[in-house]
């Protein structure tokens, strides 16, 4: 989930520098009580508290480094080297609030007002995040149509139950 949600934002921020560049932080989960539990793993494997039992440690990926994106000079590997393209999961959550995005920005309400304020981007900069955008969700919505995509990523419901039931999606609503 962490990987498709960042060549999501990679795709739409034209992000320069991802493939190789990824930083994590390692967690630990596990269940409890039937819920989802987790802590933030100590570096170095040094823990100083017991894990719980069945707790397992996960990379969960961080957003460190974002000086190569949203920079219209700066080539967008995610869009050049098709990786929506190759996608066949995807976090149904994540495709709701992308095409609530796209909807917003092509009625410039007001997503598109924040975003267009709220970040210190160009005009340049913000035309080409809403045209990555508008592209992105264009993008998915035709994998979809054409039942290329599961919406199947689903960490929490999978550490809790051991499955992954795809959920089904109207392909032409927001």
């Amino acid at each position: 989930t962490d990987l498709t949600n960042i060549v999501l934002l990679d795709f739409i921020l034209s992000q320069q520098d991802r493939v190789g560049n990824i930083d994590y932080v390692e967690h630990w989960y596990w269940v409890e009580n039937g819920a989802l539990k987790s802590r933030k793993a100590v570096a170095h494997g040094d823990e100083t508290e017991p894990l719980p039992e069945g707790a397992v440690k996960l990379k969960r990926t961080h957003l460190n480094d974002n000086d190569a994106g949203a920079r219209v000079e700066y080539a967008n590997f995610a869009k050049s080297t098709g990786m929506l393209d190759d996608l066949h999961h995807f976090p149904a959550g994540t495709w709701r609030q992308l095409m609530v995005l796209e909807a917003d920005l092509m009625a410039e309400g007001p997503l598109h007002g924040y975003l267009k304020s709220s970040f210190g981007l160009s005009d340049r900069q913000f035309a080409q995040l809403v045209k990555n955008t508008l592209l992105a969700a264009a993008t998915l919505r035709m994998q979809c149509q054409a039942g290329t995509i599961q919406f199947d990523l689903d960490p929490e419901t999978f550490i809790l139950t051991g499955t992954a039931t795809p959920e089904t999606i109207d392909c032409g609503a927001p």
